[in-house]
């Protein structure tokens, strides 16, 4: 089941002693904070035990639900891309980059009793702030939710020297031309561990900040790197094929055919192998 959310800005307030969702994914950003109460939160493949005071970060397409051992009072604070688009913001404030970042799903963050104590005053801020009419133009409540941000950031020591979505989208295809001639250090899950991401967020990544797909975005620039050489007439086939890691140049006509309309297959090229 794949929940979807129009409103920008969502917060539901909550004690149950069973959750009241079947395993579900949505089209949103979600921060689950435990007020009290004990049990098992699961996201994707992942189970973490939970009681008060932990936090749980969900990004569109995360697999989430929720196993309540003990009534527990839980707060979601649901949010869309649209609602950050909405303020001024600079480079630090970018909540996608933490909510993508692959190492905040693997495991529970263990904030220490001062930042508990900072979490649960944001997040009874946000609650407050929930009775207005207009919670989605409260620059407060922005403010609170980059508050919690920040806390994690700093928390984390690893993330606090993290680039920003613009500037990592720069170096991953930086890596790209570096390595195209290994198809294997191409892999998603290779590239994506390379930048902490999570594997299944790459994708969407790399698509939203340039604008095709990853992969088309590697046959691209490989083509015309093999185009120049074809061109040029500097390498016949079976060289070309075996720089950029194809198996054969049977592989790498298949590859020409199928990626251009080009005719590179009539352009002459020197050596005895075409």
């Amino acid at each position: 089941m794949r929940r979807k959310q129009f409103e920008k800005l969502l917060i539901h307030d909550f004690t149950e002693n069973a959750f009241h969702l079947p395993p579900h994914k949505h089209t949103y950003y979600e921060l689950a904070y435990i007020h009290k109460g004990c049990g098992i939160n699961f996201t994707n493949s992942v189970a973490m035990n939970y009681s008060a005071g932990d936090i749980f970060l969900l990004a569109p397409d995360d697999l989430h639900f929720m196993e309540i051992k003990k009534i527990s009072h839980i707060t979601m604070i649901k949010f869309t891309d649209a609602y950050f688009a909405g303020f001024q913001k600079n480079s630090m404030e970018r909540p996608e980059d933490i909510m993508l970042n692959a190492s905040f799903k693997e495991k529970k963050i263990k904030f220490n009793s001062r930042e508990k104590k900072i979490l649960k005053n944001s997040i009874d801020n946000i609650l407050l702030s929930n009775e207005s009419n207009d919670i989605e133009n409260s620059a407060f409540v922005y403010y609170q939710i980059i508050a919690i941000f920040g806390l994690i950031r700093d928390h984390s020591g690893d993330y606090a020297n993290a680039v920003t979505e613009p500037d990592r989208i720069t170096q991953v295809t930086h890596y790209i031309h570096n390595h195209i001639y290994s198809p294997k250090r191409l892999r998603i899950a290779e590239i994506a561990a390379h930048f902490h991401l999570a594997e299944k967020y790459f994708g969407t990544f790399f698509k939203r900040n340039t604008g095709i797909s990853y992969q088309n975005y590697i046959n691209r620039y490989k083509l015309g790197l093999i185009e120049n050489r074809l061109r040029q007439s500097i390498m016949n086939k079976a060289e070309i094929a075996a720089e950029f890691g194809f198996t054969d140049t049977s592989h790498l006509l298949h590859f020409l055919k199928k990626n251009t309309d080009n005719p590179l297959l009539n352009i002459p090229n020197s050596g005895n192998s075409k």
